[in-house]
Protein backbone atom coordinates (compact mmCIF):
# COMPACT_ATOMS: atom_id res chain seq x y z
CA UNK A 1 0.00 0.00 0.00
CA UNK A 2 2.85 2.38 0.86
CA UNK A 3 4.53 1.79 -2.52
CA UNK A 4 1.26 2.48 -4.30
CA UNK A 5 0.61 5.64 -2.30
CA UNK A 6 4.13 6.95 -2.92
CA UNK A 7 3.80 6.47 -6.67
CA UNK A 8 0.32 7.97 -6.89
CA UNK A 9 1.36 10.87 -4.66
CA UNK A 10 4.09 11.80 -7.14
CA UNK A 11 1.57 11.74 -9.91
CA UNK A 12 -0.87 13.94 -7.95
CA UNK A 13 1.86 16.44 -7.14
CA UNK A 14 3.03 16.68 -10.74
CA UNK A 15 0.02 16.38 -12.98
CA UNK A 16 2.26 8.55 -19.13
CA UNK A 17 3.13 -3.70 -36.03
CA UNK A 18 3.16 -6.79 -36.39
CA UNK A 19 4.87 -9.51 -34.33
CA UNK A 20 8.12 -10.82 -35.83
CA UNK A 21 7.62 -14.59 -36.01
CA UNK A 22 10.17 -17.11 -36.89
CA UNK A 23 7.86 -19.75 -38.35
CA UNK A 24 10.18 -21.07 -41.03
CA UNK A 25 13.27 -20.86 -38.87
CA UNK A 26 11.68 -22.77 -36.00
CA UNK A 27 9.54 -25.19 -38.01
CA UNK A 28 11.87 -28.16 -37.57
CA UNK A 29 12.21 -27.41 -33.86
CA UNK A 30 8.43 -27.29 -33.37
CA UNK A 31 7.95 -30.56 -35.27
CA UNK A 32 10.47 -32.19 -32.93
CA UNK A 33 8.65 -30.71 -29.92
CA UNK A 34 5.33 -32.03 -31.24
CA UNK A 35 6.78 -35.54 -31.54
CA UNK A 36 8.12 -35.26 -27.98
CA UNK A 37 4.67 -34.25 -26.74
CA UNK A 38 3.10 -37.29 -28.40
CA UNK A 39 5.40 -39.70 -26.60
CA UNK A 40 6.08 -37.68 -23.41
CA UNK A 41 3.03 -35.69 -22.31
CA UNK A 42 4.65 -34.51 -19.03
CA UNK A 43 7.50 -32.11 -19.66
CA UNK A 44 8.76 -28.72 -18.29
CA UNK A 45 10.99 -25.65 -18.26
CA UNK A 46 11.62 -22.79 -15.90
CA UNK A 47 12.09 -19.46 -17.63
CA UNK A 48 14.65 -17.92 -15.30
CA UNK A 49 14.07 -14.36 -16.49
CA UNK A 50 10.38 -14.89 -15.86
CA UNK A 51 10.94 -16.58 -12.48
CA UNK A 52 13.60 -14.42 -10.83
CA UNK A 53 13.53 -16.49 -7.63
CA UNK A 54 14.86 -20.03 -7.41
CA UNK A 55 11.99 -21.84 -5.76
CA UNK A 56 12.62 -24.16 -2.84
CA UNK A 57 15.38 -25.11 -0.43
CA UNK A 58 17.44 -28.00 -1.80
CA UNK A 59 16.28 -27.12 -5.30
CA UNK A 60 17.58 -23.54 -4.97
CA UNK A 61 20.94 -24.80 -3.71
CA UNK A 62 21.19 -26.97 -6.84
CA UNK A 63 20.58 -24.02 -9.16
CA UNK A 64 17.00 -25.07 -9.94
CA UNK A 65 18.09 -28.42 -11.43
CA UNK A 66 15.31 -30.41 -9.79
CA UNK A 67 13.11 -32.07 -12.40
CA UNK A 68 14.55 -35.52 -11.59
CA UNK A 69 14.66 -35.04 -7.76
CA UNK A 70 11.93 -35.09 -5.13
CA UNK A 71 12.82 -34.58 -1.43
CA UNK A 72 12.30 -30.79 -1.27
CA UNK A 73 8.55 -30.34 -0.91
CA UNK A 74 8.81 -26.56 -1.30
CA UNK A 75 10.38 -27.05 -4.73
CA UNK A 76 9.03 -30.37 -6.06
CA UNK A 77 5.41 -29.14 -6.64
CA UNK A 78 6.86 -26.45 -8.90
CA UNK A 79 9.68 -28.39 -10.61
CA UNK A 80 8.06 -31.84 -10.88
CA UNK A 81 5.05 -32.98 -8.81
CA UNK A 82 5.57 -36.52 -10.10
CA UNK A 83 8.45 -37.01 -7.68
CA UNK A 84 6.41 -36.29 -4.54
CA UNK A 85 5.26 -39.90 -4.31
CA UNK A 86 8.86 -40.92 -3.49
CA UNK A 87 9.07 -38.67 -0.39
CA UNK A 88 9.24 -40.81 2.74
CA UNK A 89 7.25 -40.04 5.88
CA UNK A 90 3.63 -39.40 6.65
CA UNK A 91 3.96 -35.65 7.05
CA UNK A 92 6.61 -33.16 5.93
CA UNK A 93 6.50 -29.38 6.33
CA UNK A 94 9.00 -26.82 5.11
CA UNK A 95 9.43 -23.11 4.68
CA UNK A 96 11.93 -20.96 2.84
CA UNK A 97 12.53 -17.20 3.06
CA UNK A 98 14.82 -15.20 0.76
CA UNK A 99 16.28 -11.72 1.15
CA UNK A 100 17.06 -9.98 -2.13
CA UNK A 101 19.57 -7.20 -2.84
CA UNK A 102 19.13 -5.53 -6.24
CA UNK A 103 21.95 -3.71 -8.06
CA UNK A 104 20.50 -2.57 -11.40
CA UNK A 105 22.43 -0.05 -13.48
CA UNK A 106 21.26 1.85 -16.54
CA UNK A 107 23.82 3.46 -18.83
CA UNK A 108 27.33 3.02 -17.38
CA UNK A 109 27.16 0.14 -14.92
CA UNK A 110 29.39 -1.81 -12.55
CA UNK A 111 30.98 -5.23 -12.94
CA UNK A 112 30.30 -8.23 -10.72
CA UNK A 113 33.21 -7.56 -8.33
CA UNK A 114 32.19 -3.95 -7.78
CA UNK A 115 28.55 -4.92 -7.26
CA UNK A 116 29.41 -7.68 -4.77
CA UNK A 117 31.43 -5.24 -2.65
CA UNK A 118 28.23 -3.19 -2.19
CA UNK A 119 26.23 -6.09 -0.75
CA UNK A 120 26.43 -4.49 2.70
CA UNK A 121 24.87 -1.29 1.36
CA UNK A 122 21.22 -0.60 0.71
CA UNK A 123 18.17 -2.58 1.67
CA UNK A 124 17.47 -6.31 1.46
CA UNK A 125 13.87 -7.12 0.59
CA UNK A 126 12.40 -10.10 2.47
CA UNK A 127 10.35 -12.43 0.25
CA UNK A 128 8.60 -15.64 1.47
CA UNK A 129 9.75 -17.58 -1.60
CA UNK A 130 8.06 -20.91 -0.90
CA UNK A 131 6.25 -22.83 1.80
CA UNK A 132 4.74 -26.28 1.67
CA UNK A 133 3.04 -28.98 3.72
CA UNK A 134 2.94 -32.64 2.69
CA UNK A 135 0.08 -34.86 3.87
CA UNK A 136 -0.91 -38.49 3.49
CA UNK A 137 -4.25 -40.02 4.48
CA UNK A 138 -3.31 -43.64 5.19
CA UNK A 139 -6.44 -44.15 7.30
CA UNK A 140 -8.59 -43.79 4.16
CA UNK A 141 -8.05 -46.72 1.82
CA UNK A 142 -9.10 -44.91 -1.35
CA UNK A 143 -6.60 -42.08 -0.62
CA UNK A 144 -3.77 -44.30 0.60
CA UNK A 145 -1.89 -44.41 -2.74
CA UNK A 146 -1.82 -40.59 -3.03
CA UNK A 147 0.51 -37.90 -1.70
CA UNK A 148 -0.83 -34.35 -1.23
CA UNK A 149 1.09 -31.09 -0.91
CA UNK A 150 -0.26 -27.59 -0.29
CA UNK A 151 2.06 -24.77 -1.40
CA UNK A 152 2.52 -21.01 -1.49
CA UNK A 153 5.19 -19.81 -3.93
CA UNK A 154 6.56 -16.41 -4.96
CA UNK A 155 8.42 -17.22 -8.22
CA UNK A 156 8.85 -13.58 -9.31
CA UNK A 157 9.89 -10.47 -7.40
CA UNK A 158 11.60 -7.53 -9.14
CA UNK A 159 11.94 -3.85 -8.27
CA UNK A 160 13.92 -0.75 -9.22
CA UNK A 161 13.85 2.88 -8.12
CA UNK A 162 16.24 5.44 -9.55
CA UNK A 163 17.46 7.26 -12.63
CA UNK A 164 17.46 5.72 -16.08
CA UNK A 165 19.70 8.42 -17.55
CA UNK A 166 20.94 11.94 -16.95
CA UNK A 167 22.57 14.49 -19.28
CA UNK A 168 22.65 18.25 -19.68
CA UNK A 169 19.16 18.40 -21.17
CA UNK A 170 17.19 15.50 -19.65
CA UNK A 171 16.73 13.45 -16.48
CA UNK A 172 14.69 10.24 -16.70
CA UNK A 173 13.57 8.26 -13.64
CA UNK A 174 11.80 4.96 -13.06
CA UNK A 175 10.00 3.28 -10.16
CA UNK A 176 9.14 -0.32 -10.90
CA UNK A 177 7.86 -3.29 -8.91
CA UNK A 178 6.54 -6.65 -10.08
CA UNK A 179 5.64 -9.71 -8.02
CA UNK A 180 3.73 -12.93 -8.51
CA UNK A 181 2.06 -15.15 -5.91
CA UNK A 182 1.12 -18.79 -6.59
CA UNK A 183 -1.18 -20.66 -4.20
CA UNK A 184 -2.28 -24.22 -4.81
CA UNK A 185 -2.01 -27.93 -4.26
CA UNK A 186 -0.36 -30.99 -5.74
CA UNK A 187 -1.29 -34.66 -5.87
CA UNK A 188 1.02 -37.53 -6.78
CA UNK A 189 0.87 -41.31 -6.88
CA UNK A 190 2.91 -44.30 -8.03
CA UNK A 191 1.74 -46.08 -11.14
CA UNK A 192 4.58 -48.58 -10.78
CA UNK A 193 7.03 -49.09 -7.91
CA UNK A 194 9.64 -47.15 -9.87
CA UNK A 195 7.47 -44.45 -11.49
CA UNK A 196 5.41 -41.57 -10.13
CA UNK A 197 3.07 -39.12 -11.80
CA UNK A 198 1.74 -35.89 -10.39
CA UNK A 199 -0.30 -32.75 -10.98
CA UNK A 200 -0.03 -29.27 -9.48
CA UNK A 201 -2.74 -26.63 -9.81
CA UNK A 202 -1.91 -23.05 -8.80
CA UNK A 203 -4.04 -19.93 -8.58
CA UNK A 204 -1.76 -17.02 -9.51
CA UNK A 205 -1.91 -13.32 -8.75
CA UNK A 206 0.34 -10.97 -10.76
CA UNK A 207 0.77 -7.32 -9.81
CA UNK A 208 2.91 -4.64 -11.40
CA UNK A 209 3.35 -0.92 -10.79
CA UNK A 210 5.42 1.39 -13.00
CA UNK A 211 6.14 5.11 -12.66
CA UNK A 212 8.11 6.88 -15.41
CA UNK A 213 9.17 10.50 -15.11
CA UNK A 214 11.09 12.83 -17.47
CA UNK A 215 12.34 16.32 -16.71
CA UNK A 216 13.68 18.32 -19.66
CA UNK A 217 15.67 21.56 -19.58
CA UNK A 218 16.34 22.38 -23.22
CA UNK A 219 15.11 24.21 -25.21
CA UNK A 220 12.22 24.74 -22.73
CA UNK A 221 11.74 23.17 -19.34
CA UNK A 222 9.03 20.51 -19.06
CA UNK A 223 7.98 17.60 -16.87
CA UNK A 224 6.32 14.43 -18.10
CA UNK A 225 5.03 11.56 -15.95
CA UNK A 226 3.21 8.31 -16.50
CA UNK A 227 1.94 5.77 -14.02
CA UNK A 228 0.55 2.38 -14.95
CA UNK A 229 -0.44 -0.58 -12.83
CA UNK A 230 -2.22 -3.86 -13.34
CA UNK A 231 -3.45 -6.93 -11.51
CA UNK A 232 -4.09 -10.26 -13.20
CA UNK A 233 -5.24 -13.70 -12.03
CA UNK A 234 -4.96 -17.05 -13.75
CA UNK A 235 -4.76 -20.83 -13.22
CA UNK A 236 -1.50 -22.68 -13.91
CA UNK A 237 -1.44 -26.46 -14.34
CA UNK A 238 1.77 -28.49 -14.04
CA UNK A 239 2.04 -32.15 -15.02
CA UNK A 240 5.04 -34.27 -14.09
CA UNK A 241 6.44 -37.76 -14.33
CA UNK A 242 9.53 -39.19 -12.64
CA UNK A 243 11.16 -42.54 -13.36
CA UNK A 244 13.58 -44.35 -11.05
CA UNK A 245 15.89 -46.30 -13.36
CA UNK A 246 17.67 -47.90 -10.39
CA UNK A 247 18.92 -46.82 -6.97
CA UNK A 248 21.43 -44.41 -8.58
CA UNK A 249 19.75 -42.93 -11.67
CA UNK A 250 16.53 -40.98 -12.20
CA UNK A 251 14.79 -39.24 -15.07
CA UNK A 252 12.12 -36.54 -14.93
CA UNK A 253 9.80 -34.84 -17.41
CA UNK A 254 7.54 -31.90 -16.68
CA UNK A 255 5.07 -29.81 -18.66
CA UNK A 256 3.48 -26.53 -17.60
CA UNK A 257 0.36 -25.82 -19.64
CA UNK A 258 -0.29 -22.27 -20.85
CA UNK A 259 -2.13 -20.44 -18.08
CA UNK A 260 -5.91 -20.10 -18.10
CA UNK A 261 -6.74 -16.41 -17.74
CA UNK A 262 -9.36 -15.62 -15.08
CA UNK A 263 -9.44 -11.86 -14.64
CA UNK A 264 -7.31 -8.78 -15.03
CA UNK A 265 -7.56 -5.01 -14.94
CA UNK A 266 -5.25 -2.02 -14.96
CA UNK A 267 -4.99 1.76 -14.65
CA UNK A 268 -3.01 4.43 -16.50
CA UNK A 269 -2.51 8.14 -15.84
CA UNK A 270 -0.44 10.56 -17.90
CA UNK A 271 0.49 14.25 -17.46
CA UNK A 272 2.89 16.67 -19.12
CA UNK A 273 3.70 20.27 -18.11
CA UNK A 274 5.54 22.58 -20.48
CA UNK A 275 5.45 26.21 -21.59
CA UNK A 276 2.13 25.59 -23.32
CA UNK A 277 0.44 24.37 -20.14
CA UNK A 278 -0.69 20.93 -19.11
CA UNK A 279 -1.61 18.01 -21.32
CA UNK A 280 -3.09 14.73 -20.18
CA UNK A 281 -6.38 13.88 -18.64
CA UNK A 282 -8.34 11.83 -16.17
CA UNK A 283 -6.94 8.39 -15.30
CA UNK A 284 -7.96 5.47 -17.46
CA UNK A 285 -9.37 2.83 -15.12
CA UNK A 286 -10.69 -0.71 -15.42
CA UNK A 287 -8.55 -1.40 -18.50
CA UNK A 288 -8.60 -5.09 -19.36
CA UNK A 289 -5.23 -6.68 -18.55
CA UNK A 290 -3.98 -10.16 -19.37
CA UNK A 291 -0.61 -11.38 -18.05
CA UNK A 292 0.08 -14.80 -19.51
CA UNK A 293 2.29 -17.64 -18.31
CA UNK A 294 3.37 -19.42 -21.52
CA UNK A 295 3.67 -23.18 -21.72
CA UNK A 296 7.10 -24.60 -20.96
CA UNK A 297 8.75 -27.95 -20.51
CA UNK A 298 11.97 -29.64 -19.43
CA UNK A 299 13.90 -32.86 -19.15
CA UNK A 300 16.00 -33.73 -16.09
CA UNK A 301 18.52 -36.38 -15.10
CA UNK A 302 19.90 -37.06 -11.60
CA UNK A 303 22.53 -39.36 -10.11
CA UNK A 304 22.20 -40.15 -6.38
CA UNK A 305 24.31 -42.21 -3.99
CA UNK A 306 25.02 -42.05 -0.26
CA UNK A 307 27.41 -39.09 -0.70
CA UNK A 308 26.70 -37.36 -4.00
CA UNK A 309 23.79 -35.88 -5.91
CA UNK A 310 24.37 -34.64 -9.45
CA UNK A 311 21.39 -33.12 -11.28
CA UNK A 312 21.10 -31.70 -14.82
CA UNK A 313 18.08 -29.99 -16.40
CA UNK A 314 17.48 -28.72 -19.93
CA UNK A 315 14.67 -26.19 -19.92
CA UNK A 316 12.63 -24.97 -22.89
CA UNK A 317 10.04 -22.19 -22.82
CA UNK A 318 7.57 -21.32 -25.55
CA UNK A 319 6.95 -17.81 -26.80
CA UNK A 320 3.84 -15.68 -26.33
CA UNK A 321 2.22 -12.38 -27.26
CA UNK A 322 1.83 -10.36 -24.07
CA UNK A 323 0.87 -6.79 -23.26
CA UNK A 324 -0.09 -5.13 -20.01
CA UNK A 325 -3.34 -3.54 -21.32
CA UNK A 326 -5.52 -5.56 -23.69
CA UNK A 327 -8.14 -2.96 -24.57
CA UNK A 328 -5.99 0.17 -24.74
CA UNK A 329 -3.90 1.71 -27.52
CA UNK A 330 -1.33 2.67 -24.86
CA UNK A 331 -0.21 -0.87 -24.05
CA UNK A 332 3.38 -1.89 -23.28
CA UNK A 333 4.81 -4.85 -25.21
CA UNK A 334 5.84 -7.89 -23.14
CA UNK A 335 5.90 -10.48 -25.93
CA UNK A 336 8.37 -13.34 -25.49
CA UNK A 337 10.37 -15.68 -27.69
CA UNK A 338 11.27 -19.35 -27.42
CA UNK A 339 14.36 -19.95 -25.27
CA UNK A 340 16.45 -22.84 -23.97
CA UNK A 341 18.15 -22.75 -20.55
CA UNK A 342 20.16 -25.22 -18.53
CA UNK A 343 20.78 -25.88 -14.82
CA UNK A 344 23.42 -28.10 -13.17
CA UNK A 345 23.49 -28.89 -9.44
CA UNK A 346 25.78 -30.81 -7.09
CA UNK A 347 25.30 -31.89 -3.47
CA UNK A 348 27.96 -33.55 -1.28
CA UNK A 349 27.22 -34.99 2.16
CA UNK A 350 30.18 -34.49 4.48
CA UNK A 351 28.60 -36.70 7.15
CA UNK A 352 25.18 -37.45 8.64
CA UNK A 353 24.82 -33.85 9.83
CA UNK A 354 26.43 -31.61 7.22
CA UNK A 355 26.05 -31.23 3.46
CA UNK A 356 27.01 -28.61 0.89
CA UNK A 357 25.21 -27.74 -2.35
CA UNK A 358 26.10 -25.68 -5.40
CA UNK A 359 24.67 -25.01 -8.82
CA UNK A 360 25.05 -23.01 -12.03
CA UNK A 361 22.33 -22.03 -14.47
CA UNK A 362 21.78 -19.95 -17.59
CA UNK A 363 19.49 -16.95 -17.50
CA UNK A 364 18.57 -16.12 -21.08
CA UNK A 365 16.10 -13.35 -21.73
CA UNK A 366 12.68 -14.39 -23.05
CA UNK A 367 12.26 -10.92 -24.57
CA UNK A 368 13.46 -9.57 -27.91
CA UNK A 369 16.85 -7.92 -28.46
CA UNK A 370 15.70 -5.37 -31.05
CA UNK A 371 12.87 -2.87 -30.85
CA UNK A 372 9.89 -4.41 -32.66
CA UNK A 373 7.73 -1.27 -32.84
CA UNK A 374 9.36 2.17 -32.87
CA UNK A 375 6.45 3.79 -31.03
CA UNK A 376 6.00 1.12 -28.35
CA UNK A 377 7.89 0.41 -25.12
CA UNK A 378 8.97 -3.23 -24.83
CA UNK A 379 10.44 -5.35 -22.06
CA UNK A 380 14.14 -5.27 -21.19
CA UNK A 381 16.54 -7.71 -22.84
CA UNK A 382 19.24 -9.15 -20.54
CA UNK A 383 21.06 -12.43 -21.04
CA UNK A 384 22.99 -13.67 -18.04
CA UNK A 385 24.16 -16.49 -15.84
CA UNK A 386 23.66 -17.48 -12.22
CA UNK A 387 25.19 -19.60 -9.51
CA UNK A 388 23.96 -20.83 -6.14
CA UNK A 389 25.17 -22.55 -3.00
CA UNK A 390 24.10 -23.40 0.52
CA UNK A 391 25.11 -25.44 3.53
CA UNK A 392 22.84 -27.85 5.38
CA UNK A 393 22.87 -28.87 9.03
CA UNK A 394 20.61 -31.73 10.15
CA UNK A 395 19.54 -32.30 13.72
CA UNK A 396 17.12 -35.15 14.33
CA UNK A 397 14.24 -34.79 11.87
CA UNK A 398 14.93 -31.11 11.15
CA UNK A 399 17.13 -29.76 8.37
CA UNK A 400 18.41 -26.17 8.50
CA UNK A 401 19.70 -24.44 5.36
CA UNK A 402 21.62 -21.20 4.83
CA UNK A 403 23.06 -19.90 1.57
CA UNK A 404 22.01 -17.94 -1.46
CA UNK A 405 22.35 -17.36 -5.15
CA UNK A 406 23.37 -14.72 -7.67
CA UNK A 407 21.77 -13.79 -11.00
CA UNK A 408 23.40 -11.27 -13.29
CA UNK A 409 23.91 -10.18 -16.85
CA UNK A 410 24.16 -7.39 -19.39
CA UNK A 411 21.74 -6.18 -22.00
CA UNK A 412 19.61 -3.15 -22.68
CA UNK A 413 16.34 -1.42 -21.92
CA UNK A 414 14.27 1.15 -23.81
CA UNK A 415 13.37 4.71 -22.93
CA UNK A 416 11.23 7.27 -24.72
CA UNK A 417 12.82 10.12 -26.62
CA UNK A 418 11.63 12.69 -29.16
CA UNK A 419 11.82 10.16 -32.01
CA UNK A 420 10.11 7.27 -30.23
CA UNK A 421 12.11 4.84 -28.10
CA UNK A 422 15.88 4.66 -27.75
CA UNK A 423 18.12 1.93 -26.40
CA UNK A 424 20.01 2.30 -23.12
CA UNK A 425 22.50 -0.20 -21.72
CA UNK A 426 21.44 -2.11 -18.62
CA UNK A 427 23.31 -4.33 -16.15
CA UNK A 428 21.72 -6.56 -13.54
CA UNK A 429 23.23 -7.96 -10.34
CA UNK A 430 20.80 -9.61 -7.90
CA UNK A 431 22.16 -11.19 -4.71
CA UNK A 432 19.80 -13.38 -2.71
CA UNK A 433 20.25 -14.85 0.77
CA UNK A 434 18.24 -17.96 1.55
CA UNK A 435 17.20 -19.37 4.92
CA UNK A 436 15.34 -22.69 5.00
CA UNK A 437 13.75 -25.07 7.49
CA UNK A 438 12.60 -28.59 6.63
CA UNK A 439 11.01 -30.77 9.31
CA UNK A 440 9.91 -34.40 8.94
CA UNK A 441 7.56 -36.31 11.21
Amino acid sequence: MSDSMSIFSRCSMVPVVKLVLYQKKLLKKRILIGILFLFSPWVYSQNLNRNSILVGDQSAGLGGAYVALFEDITGAPFYNPGGLTFVEGESVSASVGVYKKFDLQYGVGTDFLSASLKMNQGFFRAVPASTGVLLRFDELNFLKPYTFVFSIIVPTFEEFSGELMRNTSTVKSLDYKKETLWVGGSVSRSIYSDMGVGLSLFYTADTQKVYRGTRGFSPDEYYESEIRSFKSNSLVTILGIQYKINQFHRLGLRYQLPAVHLAGWGEREYFKFDSNGMTGGAPQTEIESRQLHPGNFSFGYAYLDTKFIISIDFQYSLGSIEKDFESSSFYDDYRTREILNYAIGLEYKLNDRFAVRSGVFSNKSPHFENLIQSNRWQADYINGEGFSGNIVWTKGQTEYTFGGYYVGGRGHAWHKDSLGYAQVDKQMHIFTMLVGLNHKI
